[in-house]
Order: C-alpha cells, then structure tokens, then sequence
C-alpha cells in the first residue's frame, strides 16, 4: 500500500467496512481505492496489473475472494460485455442504471448515461412478449476515438 492517505471517499468506505467488522487489509484498501478511482470496469486482470503498479502482489486466489466479498457487499457489480471475461466496477449507493459503449477494436469499455424511459421500455417488452422482465442488459459496440 502507498504511504498515501486514502481519499474522504474510500475512508469513509473503509470506516463504514470497519464498523461493520471486516478487516481492513492493504488489499481491501488497494481494491476499494481502485475501483473508487476508475472511471470504467476493470478486468481481473487490468486489476492484477494495476495492483501490481502499487507494489502488491497478491495471488490471483486472493483478488477473487476480495471480489466475491465486495459483490456480496454490493459495492460493485460484475458486468459481461460479451467478450469472454467479467468486468467489475464500483457501485456507489443510490447508482443509477446505467449501460456501456465497448471498442471492437481495443476493448476499451466506457459506461455510458442514457435518457430513456427503461420501465416503459421493459413495460412494452413484457406486454409484447409475455415475459415477466427481471432486468436488462444494452450495451453499445464501436470503435473508440483512438483507434479511429
């Protein structure tokens, strides 16, 4: 771990794991700071090597666990974008949906704010189709602007 003081927010996300009676390892605190400072999902393996850059070197047994713990928590979600491997990203609370635009070229996955109306969306699939809609997943493909 840096001998950086973490930022008010993971504070007071690790405040609010510590109260709650989980330890606080460095990994925990790497991880939460991570995912907390990441504007996109992140692979298991863009968080290895980021983890890595922070002089830590837990196995990939470890990283896991620390991300079951973190689904189980609810602080972040676990997103396919049909590439063959999950992404995991921070869910702040009170998060609105939102859905991603992914590069076919670089892969680079971006999350991306929609206006429009997915209850009266999944209202009109339900009734067009006979389904009880559960949830939903969009996301969008292109080529971002640096492989342009």
């Amino acid at each position: 771990m840096t001998d950086k003081k973490p930022s008010a927010k993971i504070q007071e996300v690790l405040d609010t794991l510590r109260a709650s009676g989980a330890r606080i390892t460095a990994l925990r605190s790497s991880l939460i700071g991570l995912f907390i400072g990441s504007s996109r999902p992140l692979t298991a393996a863009e968080i290895l090597a980021e983890l890595k850059k922070k002089k830590l070197a837990p196995n990939k047994s470890s990283v896991y666990r620390e991300l079951d713990f973190l689904l189980e928590l609810g602080r972040i979600i676990e997103i396919d974008v049909l590439e063959g491997m999950k992404r995991y990203e921070w869910q702040p609370e009170h998060a609105q949906h939102h859905h991603h635009i992914v590069c076919t070229q670089c892969g680079v996955v971006e999350c991306i704010e929609l206006c429009f109306n997915e209850e009266e969306l999944s209202a009109k699939v339900a009734k067009k189709s006979g389904f009880a809609v559960t949830s939903h997943v969009l996301e969008f493909f292109g080529v971002c602007a640096d492989c342009r």
